[in-house]
């Protein structure tokens, strides 16, 4: 009985022995796996192929727009805004920031469709973005004339960072302004600057836009 006991352990010692090399593998195998699970947990993503198109008031931050906190604007006070670009995309990039008045009943831009607003724009800001490069851009804006016509407001000049722009754009006592901004990017094979950017995940447009009134009271 005992010499079957001794023979059973001994190819139990066997087994093992044969077993060991494989075992191991699969235990680098497994920590491995974990090693990158938590590696992909910290490793810097890429969630989007984009430029980043936004504006800052004028402490820098998504607030702070206006004087007062109905937006309100008074003639020849100036406001100072940032605009914000940052370039997520594999390669520099050439663009334009295209900047145009509106009052409230025009149709916007729509980046769904890659539509920019037929509004012409009163002035544009040309960049050269690096990869992954992020740029502020100081916006002074103020509406030095305006005038009441029937029923509605009259901008008729704005003053652009210390430059002065004749626009002509109404709205109604009951309707307001907006300043829209628009993002085109210059394609590498024409040359020409289309309303959007093309990326590995496809054809992308991008814009923004304040709104704003004017009391027509003072004028």
């Amino acid at each position: 009985m005992a010499s079957q006991i001794i023979v059973f352990q001994f190819g139990a010692n066997m087994t093992l022995r044969k077993h060991k090399p494989a075992l191991a593998i699969v235990g680098l195998v497994v920590l491995l796996i974990i090693f990158v699970a938590l590696l992909s947990n910290y490793w810097p993503k890429q969630e989007k192929w984009l430029i980043e198109l936004g504006l800052l008031g004028n402490d820098m931050t998504a607030d702070a727009y206006f004087d007062n906190a109905n937006s309100i604007v008074d003639i020849g006070i100036s406001n100072s805004w940032y605009i914000y670009l940052h370039n997520h995309l594999d390669s520099a990039q050439d663009v334009k920031v295209r900047v145009k008045l509106q009052n409230s009943t025009m149709e916007l831009p729509d980046d769904r469709k890659q539509q920019f607003s037929n509004v012409p724009f009163f002035t544009e800001f040309s960049f050269s973005l690096s990869i992954n490069e992020t740029t502020l851009f100081p916006f002074s804006w103020s509406v030095s004339e305006a005038e009441v016509q029937t029923n509605s407001v009259v901008i008729d000049r704005l003053i652009v960072n210390d430059q002065p722009i004749d626009v002509n754009v109404s709205a109604s006592f009951n309707t307001s302004f907006r300043i829209v901004f628009e993002l085109w990017c210059r394609d590498p094979v024409s040359g020409e600057y289309q309303f959007g950017w093309e990326s590995k995940e496809g054809f992308f447009s991008a814009s923004l836009y304040m709104g704003f009134r004017i009391d027509s009271s003072s004028l």
